[in-house]
């Protein structure tokens, strides 16, 4: 708790070089990203968790995208999610390319299309939902990202 604090009550600049620091820990890191209001330190802090690709790091980006607080924003949050194999949140990315931005719709397809670890009924799934939400959405904004993902998924089903 004493670290948490000494860490939080640092100004941007100081929380921005412990960000830059060789010495910093994943811990630290995923405080700072679940912490600070500062959309330029969440970003910093995303991206370093990127270029270090600790897993542990996964389920804070996550759970950072999906905060309200977030979703103007979520472009770099999303983008840092693809150091990592994200095949236990197929549904999660999914529902992104259905209800966000084209940058993130688009970016969401790249690391669905990295999945290594995807299990055949979760897939058979995802194109069923699929299928019913074009059924259902003819003109959805991220229409042709939602179409490129059944491929993508349909390529991986064959693989099994």
């Amino acid at each position: 708790m004493r670290n948490q604090n000494s860490i939080l009550n640092r100004n941007h600049d100081q929380i921005e070089a412990l960000i830059e620091s060789k010495n910093v820990s994943i811990a630290q890191l995923i405080l700072i990203l679940e912490n600070v209001n500062s959309i330029e330190l969440k970003h910093k802090t995303a991206l370093r968790l990127h270029d270090i690709g600790d897993l542990s790091a996964l389920s804070a980006l996550v759970k950072e995208i999906q905060k309200d607080d977030n979703k103007n924003y979520r472009g770099t949050l999303v983008y840092s999610c693809g150091a990592f194999d994200c095949s236990e949140y197929l549904d999660f990315f999914i529902n992104l390319i259905i209800n966000d931005s084209t940058e993130v719709a688009m970016t969401a397809v790249l690391i669905i299309e990295e999945m290594e670890r995807l299990k055949k009924d979760q897939i058979t799934k995802e194109l069923d939902r699929l299928d019913k939400i074009l059924d259902q959405q003819k003109e959805n904004h991220n229409k042709e990202f939602l179409e490129e993902v059944i491929q993508i998924l349909r390529n991986k089903l064959d693989d099994f």
